[in-house]
């Protein structure tokens, strides 16, 4: 119930409403709305009355004082709504937390400060969403975060940095969908690559580099698919 519907039920405005500064008052105004929050003073605003606010909404967060967000306040928030993440302090914002807020929404990574960013936090986000890969750092992008990501949707592989870009991580981008070829470096582009994203796909071979198109790679496109033959280069047979 939003806190516009709630005065509209007890016949109340929200001018009327004043500062709640009893803990008691706060727990019973946070249990019926969790944005009541807002209204609670700083010396009331207990880990008690914090919890009860975010349990009701995770959103709540945001009225939650430095001094009150703790680790289980920030927990419980982030695991009723991901994006709760982005109201939490950097100094409470830990690996728990984090990975908490992840679970419940792969794409809450973004929110994650690059301190708190660790291998175990991404590869959660990911495994739950391949496309929260844009928001991994540089430093945490390693290949076993890149693999998961991609696992997820091969068309993360669009995600994946450079230095990240192994032959096994686009071997298993393309292995889920062959038009992620199209995102494969030139440098990444292997002979197995190529083999492993027109057997997928073989209209995939449109994004077959010339010095990667060989006669095997066109002759398993066209063998899958062969509308592919449009895209064969006559210089692939010598």
């Amino acid at each position: 119930m939003l806190l516009k519907e709630f005065l509209e039920k007890i016949g109340r405005q929200e001018s009327e409403i004043l500062e709640i500064s009893d803990e008691a008052a706060a727990i019973e105004a946070v249990k019926r709305n969790g944005d009541a929050l807002r209204y609670v003073s700083e010396s009331a605003m207990t880990e008690a009355v914090c919890l009860e606010a975010v349990k009701r909404n995770g959103y709540a967060l945001r009225y939650v004082s430095e001094s009150a967000m703790t680790e289980a306040v920030c927990l419980e928030a982030v695991k009723r709504n991901g994006y709760a993440l982005q109201y939490v302090s950097e100094s409470a914002m830990t690996e728990a937390v984090c990975l908490e807020a992840v679970k419940n929404d792969g794409d809450a990574l973004q929110y994650v400060s690059e301190s708190a960013m660790t291998e175990a936090v991404c590869l959660e986000a990911v495994k739950r969403n391949g496309y929260a890969l844009q928001y991994v750092s540089k430093s945490a992008m390693t290949e076993a975060v890149c693999l998961e990501a991609v696992k997820n949707d091969g068309y993360a592989l669009r995600y994946v940095s450079e230095s990240a870009m192994t032959e096994a991580v686009c071997l298993e981008a393309v292995k889920r969908n062959g038009y992620a070829l199209q995102y494969v470096s030139e440098s990444a582009m292997t002979e197995a690559v190529c083999l492993e994203a027109v057997k997928n796909d073989g209209d995939a071979l449109q994004y077959v580099s010339e010095s990667a198109m060989t006669e095997a790679v066109c002759f398993e496109a066209v063998k899958n698919d062969g509308n592919a033959l449009r895209y064969v280069k006559k210089s692939c047979f010598k």
